[in-house]
């Protein structure tokens, strides 16, 4: 029930980007399966789905209820992986950012700093830049938004550039694969025809 709800909630969240009609289910699913995490001590699930209900109430600029649900997941600590508190901590800075409250939202983004510095990750080093960057911009600091814009930039571009050699390498993996199966492919004709050739000289 945790799996199903948990997983109707995300489907729900992921359309309230565009279709705001669903921030209510992605609350009311994401809370059903809440409460049977508590019931059930499936805290490992907790954390996700107390995020995913704070985004919601984020989309719907109810950030006093994100806020309550931010500081929920962080309940669960005890049983999250470090990425997950390093979502946590993002999560709060977005809600101070939507507050104006930039320097609270530093803080914590600070925070997700410390966490990183025992498992880093680009992509959410990535992702705190660029939340460095409009917060600074944001609050009239131009001249850390600036500092952050660049870090952003830089691993944006370091990411982008690892990602595509990934894909020119499995391009080339699957193009190697295709072109030595059909090697395969002809080497095995070639011995049916062999064994064919072979037959009719007995034969005759």
């Amino acid at each position: 029930k945790v799996t199903i709800l948990s997983t109707l909630s995300g489907v729900s969240a992921q359309i309230a980007v565009s279709d705001k009609r669903f921030i209510d289910s992605t609350i009311s699913f994401g809370k059903m399966a809440l409460e049977l995490v508590n019931k059930h001590q499936i805290y490992n699930k907790g954390n996700q789905l107390c995020l995913s209900i704070a985004s919601a109430y984020t989309m719907a600029n109810d950030i006093d209820k994100a806020l309550e649900y931010c500081r929920q997941a962080m309940n669960y600590r005890n049983y999250l992986y470090p990425s997950e508190i390093i979502n946590s901590y993002i999560n709060f800075g977005d809600c101070y950012f939507k507050l104006k409250k930039y320097q609270l939202g530093k803080l914590y983004l600070d925070s997700a700093k410390a966490i990183l510095r025992s498992d880093y990750d680009p992509h959410y080093e990535m992702l705190i830049e660029q939340r460095n960057y409009e917060y600074s911009k944001e609050a009239g600091d131009f001249e850390s938004a600036l500092k952050a814009l660049d870090r952003y930039t830089l691993l944006k571009d370091s990411i982008y550039s690892i990602e595509k050699s990934k894909t020119i390498n499995e391009l080339e993996q699957k193009y190697n694969k295709s072109e030595n199966e059909k090697k395969i492919n002809e080497l095995n004709r070639a011995n049916e025809l062999a064994t064919l050739n072979m037959k009719f000289l007995v034969v005759g």
